[in-house]
């Protein structure tokens, strides 16, 4: 059984979405996008972009928000950890789009909605199996109370 972020394409597991995770847009405070309400990913393509490392489950979602503002990041800085990016951001080296479960780690950054809004999809997944053990039955009963509102 994993939390995780979906899709995943595999045919021997089920997968259910739990919740839904706005992305966010990570920008130094006196950087010009910080007076916006909202960021349009057309507002990125003269920011440098930070990305989370190849295999990072956010990774995906970074790069479909800069395929929408037709950005090309490149490859200015690859981490695994968002301190690492909200080090950077909070120095101005860059911005970033992240999840908003890890704004806690935010601090010196200002994070901004995108419009329209973009989410990823956060779900769990379990063998296919004809027996479903109580244990499992229980825990994801736990994490639809638990993610719900």
């Amino acid at each position: 059984m994993a939390v995780l972020s979906l899709p995943v394409a595999q045919r021997d597991l089920v997968c259910a979405e739990l919740l839904r995770d706005p992305l966010l847009v990570a920008v130094h405070e006196d950087d010009p996008l910080a007076g916006e309400s909202v960021i349009a990913p057309k507002d990125l393509r003269r920011e440098r972009v930070l990305l989370m490392r190849d295999g990072h489950c956010v990774r995906g979602d970074m790069l479909t928000v800069c395929r929408r503002a037709r950005v090309d990041p490149g490859t200015v800085f690859e981490t695994d950890q968002f301190a690492s990016i909200f080090a950077l951001v909070s120095a101005g080296f860059g911005v970033s789009v992240v999840p908003q479960m890890a704004a806690g780690g935010a601090g010196g950054c200002r994070l901004l909605p995108l419009a329209p809004p973009i989410a990823r999809r956060i779900g769990y997944a379990h063998v296919r199996s004809e027996f479903v053990p109580p244990a499992q039955t229980a825990f994801i009963r736990w994490l639809k109370q638990a993610t719900r509102g």
